[in-house]
C-alpha cells in the first residue's frame, strides 16, 4: 500500500510556492463512472451508439465498437474523460458515446472552477504525478484511490480563463508544429518504401526489362529470375496450441517467446520481447534460430522482421530460413515492399489470417548473387540517412512535447503570469 505520507512530499513539490488557493478535486466534480456491458453485445457501426474502452482513448485504435443500452453513461464530445483503471493518467476530450467503467466522466459541480482550466490542470505534472503514485495493479493498474487526493489550483475565475486562452493558442501553435513534422516522418516512410521497392524489381544496373508475372511490379531485369518462395526457403509455423494459452506453469523461463505484437513494433529486427517459456513451455513449443525472417499471419497480417536472437514463437508467426544463395535480409526487403500481396491471400473469418501453404506460393523477383549483395547495401545505405533525418524529427517532437508540458504547469500553478 503507498504510504501517504510519502504522497505529501509530491505535494509539497508542486503546491507549497503555488500563489494560487487549492482545493481537494472532489469537492468541485463529480467522477462519474462508466459501464461495462460485456463484450458479447458488442455491434458495428449502424447498432447503438458508440462504446469508449480504455485502449480507444489511449491509441489510435480503428477498432470501434458499439451498443445498444439504456444508461446515463454518455459522453458528449466537449466532456472531459478521465482514465483510472487500466492506463491511469489519460485525459481526453472529443468522444461521443457510452463510456466504459475504466473512464471517468467529469461534471462540474462548483461553478466556481472553469471546466477547460481543469482540463489542462489534469494534465499536468501534478495531477498525473498523483495518478501515478495510487496506482496499483499487477496485470490492470487501478487509481481510483487517486480521486481522495487530487488537488485543484483554484485562481479567481477571471485568471482561470486568462490561462485557458493562452494555452489554447500556444498548445495550438505547437501541436501543429508537431502535426507538421509527423506528416514529415510519414513522407520519409513512404519515400524509403519506394526507393526499396524500385530496388528490389528494377535494381541499380542498367538493363533490358521483362514483364513480370509478381503482382504490383511492372518489370525486372532480363537477367532477373521470378521463383517461387517454396523452391528456395523452408517456411514453417510456429509452435504453441497448448490450451489453455496462459498456463502459468509453460511461462517465466530462460527461453524467449516472441508474439505478433512484438513484430509490429520491431523495425528490422526483433530485438524485444515481454514474455518467455521455461523448460515445460519449450517442450511444446520449438526454438527458431537467430536471423530467421518472420511474418505475421494472424492480428496484424504481413508485418515482417528479422529475428535478433533464438526464439520460440506461436502458430500466429511464420518463420522463413533461405537455402538457397539469397539471403533471409535480402528476402525480408522484397516481402516488406510487397505486404499487399500477402494480404491478398488473407481469409476472413472472426479475423484475417494466412497461412504457410499461402506464403509458399508467393513468387519472387530475383537478381543474381552479386547484384543482390549490390542491392541490399544501397537499401541499408538509404535507410540510415533515412532513419538519420526521422529520428530528428522525433526528437524535436519531443522537445516540443515537454516545452508544451512546461508551460502547462507553470501557466496552471501561476509560475508564470498570464493576463488577458
Amino acid at each position: 500500500m503507498n504510504n501517504t505520507k510519502e504522497y505529501t512530499k509530491i505535494e509539497i513539490k508542486w503546491f507549497n510556492s503555488n500563489k494560487f488557493k487549492k482545493r481537494k478535486l472532489k469537492y468541485l466534480i463529480k467522477f462519474n463512472r462508466g459501464v461495462e456491458p460485456g463484450s458479447k453485445n458488442y455491434g458495428v457501426e449502424g447498432e447503438g451508439r458508440r462504446f469508449i474502452r480504455v485502449n480507444d482513448v489511449g491509441s489510435a485504435n480503428k477498432d470501434k465498437v458499439f451498443v445498444s443500452m439504456e444508461t446515463d453513461a454518455v459522453c458528449r464530445k466537449e466532456d472531459i474523460l478521465l482514465c483510472l483503471d487500466g492506463s491511469p493518467g489519460i485525459v481526453v476530450r472529443g468522444f461521443d458515446g457510452i463510456y466504459s467503467t475504466g473512464l471517468r466522466k467529469l461534471e462540474l459541480v462548483d461553478k466556481k472552477l472553469n471546466y477547460d482550466y481543469l482540463f489542462y490542470s489534469l494534465k499536468c505534472d501534478f495531477s498525473q504525478e498523483c495518478i501515478n503514485f495510487f496506482s496499483k495493479g499487477t496485470t490492470i493498474m487501478h487509481a481510483s484511490s487517486a480521486i481522495n487526493y487530487l488537488k485543484q489550483p483554484l485562481p479567481e475565475p477571471e485568471e482561470q480563463l486568462a490561462i485557458t486562452n493562452f494555452l489554447d493558442e500556444k498548445t495550438k501553435m505547437i501541436d501543429k508544429i508537431i502535426e507538421n513534422k509527423i506528416l514529415q516522418i510519414g513522407l520519409l516512410e513512404e519515400v524509403q518504401r519506394i526507393f526499396i521497392l524500385n530496388a528490389i524489381s528494377l535494381g541499380f544496373r542498367k538493363s533490358s526489362y521483362k514483364k513480370s508475372k509478381v503482382e504490383h511490379i511492372e518489370k525486372i531485369p532480363s537477367n532477373w529470375v521470378e521463383r517461387k518462395i517454396k523452391y528456395f526457403a523452408k517456411v514453417q509455423r510456429g509452435k504453441f496450441t497448448h490450451r489453455p494459452r496462459d498456463d502459468p506453469r509453460l511461462y517465466d523461463g530462460d527461453y524467449p517467446f516472441i508474439q505478433t505484437g512484438d513484430i509490429s513494433q520491431s523495425s528490422k529486427y526483433v530485438e524485444n520481447y515481454e514474455q518467455t517459456l521455461n523448460e515445460e513451455g519449450l517442450k511444446i513449443s520449438k526454438m527458431f534460430p537467430k536471423g530467421t525472417l518472420l511474418i505475421t499471419i494472424a492480428a496484424n497480417i504481413g508485418d515482417v522482421s528479422l529475428l535478433g536472437f533464438d526464439s520460440c514463437f506461436p502458430d500466429s508467426i511464420i518463420g522463413i530460413d533461405i537455402f538457397s544463395d539469397t539471403t533471409n535480409e535480402y528476402l525480408y526487403y522484397v516481402l516488406y515492399s510487397l505486404k499487399q500481396n500477402i494480404l491478398k491471400y488473407a481469409k476472413i473469418n472472426t479475423q484475417m489470417n494466412i497461412n504457410e501453404q499461402t506464403i509458399r506460393p508467393i513468387v519472387i523477383p530475383l537478381p543474381p548473387k552479386d547484384e543482390q549483395t549490390e542491392i541490399l547495401e544501397k537499401i541499408i545505405r538509404f535507410e540510415k540517412s533515412n532513419e538519420f533525418l526521422r529520428e530528428k524529427l522525433k526528437q524535436q517532437i519531443q522537445k516540443l512535447e515537454e516545452y508544451k508540458k512546461i508551460l502547462m504547469n507553470e501557466a496552471v500553478t501561476g509560475k508564470i503570469k498570464v493576463t488577458n
